[in-house]
């Protein structure tokens, strides 16, 4: 690629906006495969958030029976078949982990897919823009009504009554679709519509009609550009291999209209396909133009792919000039080799296989999770009490959870010593003979056992999993150790296991497992730290108290050279294996070359300082400089020129520049 550069001269301007006004875009209508994407992904997307809390799911008597229910007063989760309780906490951990592994899988595959399919800001703006064109028309006539505020007419003043009113309709029926999660929604929809509902519940609705009103009718691409933190982190977690929307500039270039590429094709002549025409432009949501190379801006939509297709479709050229590809195929194609697309790589896999084992934990925890949990807690002062008859007492303190949706009865039997009895302090027993206690559902029940053993029994071989031991002195004075058990037999039977007892989690423990976590997350951000400042540090000179000292200096410095008035022209040609050659040409006021001046080039990376490059230059003739850089990556670059004389710095400029 051959730029010419125009450098414009150091401009302080002291008074200033200190941030860029916002540009309103107007992104045009446009129909193709990704726009019908769209429209059915957003159709399933809002039906799903709309609809959902007014499907309903039979879960027996007494229960809610909303199939996705948020029951923050008697803390549960319901979703379809799935109870879970605030114990349970881990798995929306789980499921946490899941979604941002498939991000990243989403990233690798295919670039920003979330942001521009499946992104609730994207979701909802789609929506806010369809109202806005069913309302006031197409991009042209949009502009044209903006253009005309000065005389605001009655039709036009009805078009944004209705048009605002529809808005906030949909952002109220949003936040009354959220609050809906969170009690019955058939029930909570009756009390707001007759002011009975509880005040919470209004405030809540409040809040996101007003967020969504602004996020999506005023704001709109400035969430994504400036509020959204993925697109930084999406930048770093990216490679060569993954598919982004690009424009295939060795197939658009060199642009040029439509009819002057007819007639330098009739002629023989090398011309590209991209005809300038600026449709990829008029129909981005954030108004960025993709023949730019990556942006951050962009949210990957695929919008501009349909509007290119459409022109190259009426020209009669191959579309997809626009489309899902990379740098890697584009320098193939322009070496004549075929493209090649790596789905399927280290990366992916080591997603999928990640997502996989996680989801299999999960699933596996689901499936073999308990529905009535026992603790026990033996008392430790006294650990046991010897009675005036001889026999020894041990208590327990027994919570009892039954996450059933029906009632339960437990037997409690002593498995340890012999003649043994056991009685249920506070509870009323089914039958006298064996303890039966009827657990009602859906509810934690607390008991108090005492444990009695009759004096004189002989001491049994201490079983693993036996609860702790109780001791009494015997008739010849030494200490003998008994252990007994208490075991429960639910409806259906099930003994308490008689396996070795899972090792204790212990303070120790607990401490060790925290600090590993968190040494782990500090470990990972450390890296990344450092990742990120090698790459893009984010400051624009090293010492801002060296740069505050030279400050008046460089104003004085600036405005000398403004005064000198020279023109500096750079030219950036492309060479073979990725090099490029600068060429400089320095004229002074009168326009007479210069010569006796010691240029110097330096090509910055905007993302990536490590791969800055010196460009030593020399004169080749009256006024002109030219050096070469060794591969330099295709992409945006930051050209900075300094010119000196005597040792004393008199030109300086940086201007950004596209390198194909």
């Amino acid at each position: 690629m051959t730029k010419t550069v125009n450098p414009t001269e150091l401009q302080l301007d002291d008074d200033g906006p200190l941030y860029a006004a916002q540009k309103k875009v107007y992104p045009q209508s446009v129909s193709g495969t990704f726009r019908r994407t769209k429209w059915g992904l957003m159709a399933f997307c809002l039906g799903v958030y709309y609809l959902l809390p007014f499907v309903r799911w039979n879960r027996g008597l007494g229960a809610p029976d909303q199939a996705v229910l948020v029951d923050l007063p008697n803390s549960r989760f319901y979703f379809f078949f799935i109870e879970l309780w605030p114990q349970e906490v881990y798995y929306f951990t789980g499921l946490l982990i899941i979604a941002a592994l498939t991000l990243f899988l989403m990233n690798a595959v295919g670039g920003r897919i979330w942001c521009g399919y499946l992104c609730p800001q994207t979701v909802w703006t789609d929506l806010f823009y369809a109202v806005e064109r069913l309302i006031e028309g197409d991009r042209r006539e949009r502009m044209r009504k903006d253009a005309a505020k000065g005389t605001m007419k009655l039709e036009r003043f009805a078009e944004l009554l209705l048009k605002h009113s529809i808005w906030l309709m949909i952002a109220w029926w949003t936040g009354g679709a959220w609050v809906l999660y969170f009690n019955d929604a058939p029930t909570l929809v009756k009390q707001l519509i007759t002011f009975q509902a509880p005040m919470i519940a209004y405030i809540w609705i409040g809040i996101l009609t007003a967020t969504t009103y602004i996020f999506a009718g005023w704001m709109r691409e400035q969430v994504c550009v400036y509020m959204c933190p993925w697109p930084r982190i999406q930048a770093a977690l990216t490679d060569e291999w993954a598919l982004n929307v690009t424009y295939k500039y060795d197939r658009g270039e060199a642009r040029t209209s439509l009819k002057k590429a007819n007639e330098l094709r009739a002629l023989g002549q090398p011309v590209g396909d991209c005809i300038d025409c600026y449709q990829c432009v008029a129909v981005c949501p954030t108004g960025i133009d993709i023949r730019n190379g990556s942006q951050l801006d962009c949210i990957q939509c695929g919008l501009c792919i349909d509007a290119c297709a459409t022109v190259m479709t009426k020209i009669g050229r191959e579309t997809r000039l626009i489309g899902y590809d990379n740098d890697i195929n584009i320098h193939r194609r322009e070496a004549g080799k075929p493209p090649v697309y790596r789905i399927v790589r280290p990366r992916t896999i080591t997603y999928a296989a990640m997502i996989l084992a996680v989801g299999a934990i999960m699933l596996y925890a689901l499936l073999n999770r308990t529905l009535l949990d026992v603790n026990v807690l033996h008392d430790r002062n006294p650990v046991a009490v010897k009675l005036a008859d001889g026999s020894i007492r041990n208590a327990y303190t027994v919570r009892l959870l039954n996450k059933r949706g029906f009632d339960r009865v437990i037997a409690i039997d002593v498995d340890g010593p012999v003649n043994a009895t056991l009685h249920v302090v506070g509870a009323d027993s089914v039958t006298q003979d064996r303890p039966m206690i009827i657990l009602a559902r859906d509810t934690t029940t607390e008991l108090r056992l005492l444990v009695t053993a009759p004096c004189g029994e002989q001491s049994r071989e201490v079983r693993a999993g036996a609860f702790p031991r109780y001791r009494h002195r015997a008739r010849r004075g030494c200490l003998r150790h008994r252990p007994f058990r208490v075991a429960m037999i639910f409806s259906r039977s099930l003994h308490m296991s008689r396996k070795q007892p899972p090792r204790p989690i212990t303070g120790r423990m607990v401490l060790l497992m925290m600090v590993a976590f968190f040494g782990v997350v500090i470990g990972v951000n450390l890296v990344m730290m450092r990742l990120a400042i090698q790459t893009l540090p984010g400051t624009e000179v090293d010492s801002a108290y060296s740069a505050s000292l030279t400050y008046e200096k460089e104003i004085a410095t600036a405005r000398a050279q403004s005064a000198r008035c020279w023109k500096v022209d750079a030219h950036v040609e492309r060479s073979g294996q990725g090099g490029a050659t600068l060429q400089v040409e320095a004229r002074d006021n009168d326009g007479r070359p210069m010569s006796g001046l010691k240029f110097h080039g330096r090509f910055e990376r905007p993302t990536d300082r490590r791969a800055d490059q010196q460009v030593t230059l020399a004169e080749v003739g009256i006024g002109i400089f030219r050096g070469s850089a060794e591969a330099i990556a295709p992409g945006q670059w930051d050209l900075v020129l300094e010119g000196a004389a005597a040792g004393q710095r008199l030109f300086l400029s940086k201007n950004r520049v596209l390198l194909n």
